[in-house]
């Protein structure tokens, strides 16, 4: 998992209030998970019960994501998934889209924006 190590919260180091949008399943339920996503100033943000639309973004990214990834690569295993969706994250998804939600940025650079308090052009 080489594309982890460099994309995760040891990496980004995300300033506390980033929010963390899931659905109800039980993994973003477990204690650990929250244990962990409450060490890093994490907000969680769950989907409210038999409400689809409450994470329509995250569900269109992931909709575009098993198209765009999944359905043009046949993976080998579960490394050679990992490595194809973090190049898709790293050299596509974050970089080159504008995104209609974040005022037509790409996430990279209202990730940056952001981070500097909003003092990036």
């Amino acid at each position: 998992m080489p594309w982890r190590r460099s994309t995760g919260l040891r990496f980004r180091k995300p300033p506390p209030g980033l929010i963390h949008h899931s659905d109800r399943g039980s993994p973003y339920g477990s204690d650990g998970y929250i244990a962990r996503l409450d060490a890093a100033g994490i907000l969680r943000s769950i989907s409210r019960k038999g409400d689809c639309w409450d994470h329509a973004v995250a569900e269109s990214l992931f909709s575009t994501l098993e198209f765009e990834c999944r359905g043009l690569h046949a993976f080998a295993d579960l490394d050679d998934a990992q490595r194809v969706i973090g190049e898709y994250f790293d050299g596509f998804y974050n970089i080159e889209p504008l995104h209609s939600t974040i005022d037509y940025r790409s996430p990279i650079e209202y990730e940056v924006m952001s981070t500097l308090g909003g003092r990036a052009a």
